[in-house]
């Protein structure tokens, strides 16, 4: 099921990937994304990896959570490599897309287990506090919102089908009421999960989210001289991809 696909959670541990400051992990991973994008030799491929698997390994987190996240998207690994076949690409270009996909999914991986939706939101007001837009910060915590969209109506869906399941609905021998009841139980999650995000920026707003200058009830990471390192490493990779 396409509910299926859905990039990680935030998973408690006291790792130093946890650890470093969430501006830092943003801006990395929107480094690092685009350094995927321009990928054209096994020299490429070697240091983004090695920075990768460095990464998953400091993060607290077993391989196989990343592995059993990185199956989910099999299904696209695969449509991927047909419409290569069919527009008779070569196999290294074949290689370079699925590459690039794992790359991807694993790096955003990586940011979802180890960043929570606080984290995410103060990360996004810090990189924004230059351009003098700190005050519209309910537009922010709605864009963060969309983002734990799919998760809510997986978390959602799975229920309203396991209870169609309970009932022996999926037994219906009429394929238009089969339908029907598909059809209804999916607008119903749709609609509680629209409500449940609803709910989120409603708490939010009642911890004063959003009000005046001061942050309120959120835990800050200070941006150190470890993540100043690592972003000046992550500019250089950068730039070794693209020019390289």
């Amino acid at each position: 099921m396409l509910t299926d696909v859905v990039i990680g959670k935030y998973i408690v541990s006291n790792s130093e990937v946890h650890k470093l400051n969430p501006t830092f992990k943003i801006l990395s991973l929107i480094i690092m994304l685009i350094s995927t994008l321009f990928i054209n030799s096994y020299e490429d491929i070697i240091m983004l990896f090695s920075y990768l698997f460095l990464s998953l390994v400091c993060s607290g987190i077993g391989l196989k959570v990343y592995l059993k996240e990185f199956l989910k998207f099999k299904v696209i690994f695969l449509i991927i490599v047909i419409i290569n076949i069919i527009t008779y690409n070569t196999i290294e270009i074949i290689l370079s897309d699925i590459l690039r996909l794992i790359f991807i999914i694993l790096y955003t991986s990586l940011f979802t287990h180890t960043t929570t939706f606080n984290e995410l939101l103060y990360g996004i007001e810090m990189i924004v506090d230059p351009l003098e837009i700190k005050r519209n910060r309910i537009v922010i915590l709605y864009i963060c919102l969309i983002t734990r969209f799919p998760r809510v109506f997986k978390k959602k869906i799975d229920k309203t089908f396991k209870i169609l399941y309970e009932r022996r609905i999926n037994n219906e021998k009429k394929l238009h009421k089969k339908i029907y009841y598909y059809k209804k139980s999916i607008t119903k999650s749709f609609n509680m999960s629209v409500e449940e995000l609803n709910d989120m920026v409603y708490i939010m707003k009642a911890r004063l989210y959003g009000y005046g200058k001061s942050r309120t009830n959120y835990r800050l990471k200070k941006f150190g001289i470890k993540e100043g390192l690592l972003l000046v490493l992550n500019i250089i990779i950068l730039f070794i991809v693209i020019f390289y």
